[in-house]
C-alpha cells in the first residue's frame, strides 16, 4: 500500500511523492502512453516526442519524462490506464484514490 506504508525504497519513495502530488493538486500530473516508433533517441540529436495540438494540451509544449526501472515504468503504465478511466468517467474520484492506496495490490 504505497501511501499507507511509507514505501520501500528509492522508487516507493517516488511513488507515494507522485502519488500524494496527484492528490493535492488533482489533474497536475497527465499521463499519456507512448508507443515505439523506429528511430532510435541517440541516432537522432533532435529528438522530441510530438503530440496532436488537438485535445487539452497547455499552451506551452510539456517536457516529457521516462524513468529506466521495471519497477516505476509498471507503476506508471498502470497508473495511466486508471487515470484515463477516471476521466472518461468510468470509475470515481474514490475508486482512483482507492487504486492509488490499493497499489500495487488493486
Amino acid at each position: 500500500m504505497a501511501l499507507s506504508d511509507g514505501g520501500n525504497g528509492p522508487a516507493n519513495d517516488i511513488l507515494e511523492q507522485l502519488f500524494w502530488l496527484d492528490e493535492e493538486q488533482p489533474g497536475v500530473i497527465k499521463l499519456v502512453p507512448t508507443e515505439r516508433g523506429t528511430a532510435r533517441y541517440n541516432a537522432n540529436p533532435n529528438f522530441a516526442l510530438h503530440y496532436d495540438d488537438n485535445d487539452n494540451w497547455p499552451p506551452r509544449s510539456p517536457v516529457a519524462m521516462w524513468f529506466d526501472d521495471t519497477i516505476l515504468d509498471d507503476f506508471l503504465k498502470d497508473w495511466a490506464a486508471v487515470q484515463k478511466k477516471l476521466y472518461a468517467g468510468e470509475i470515481t474520484q474514490a475508486e482512483y484514490f482507492e487504486w492509488k492506496v490499493m497499489w500495487p495490490d488493486e
